[in-house]
């Protein structure tokens, strides 16, 4: 069964033969979709935390 495939164009349409494909794409979870940035915004915690610490007791 032919069908046509069409873009965001208005004027542009390609005829094709082969079958209609649907594709379902599911967003990633945060955690996944943001995990470097978590990672590093927790290594930076640790090392102001770690700055912190050591400039508070380092006299002691």
């Amino acid at each position: 069964m032919p069908s046509v495939a069409r873009f965001n164009t208005p004027y542009t349409a390609y005829k094709t033969v082969s079958n209609i494909l649907i594709h379902v794409v599911n967003e990633p979870p945060l955690y996944v979709k943001y995990g470097l940035f978590i990672v590093i915004a927790m290594v930076v915690a640790c090392a102001v935390g770690g700055v912190v610490y050591y400039l508070k007791f380092r006299g002691r």
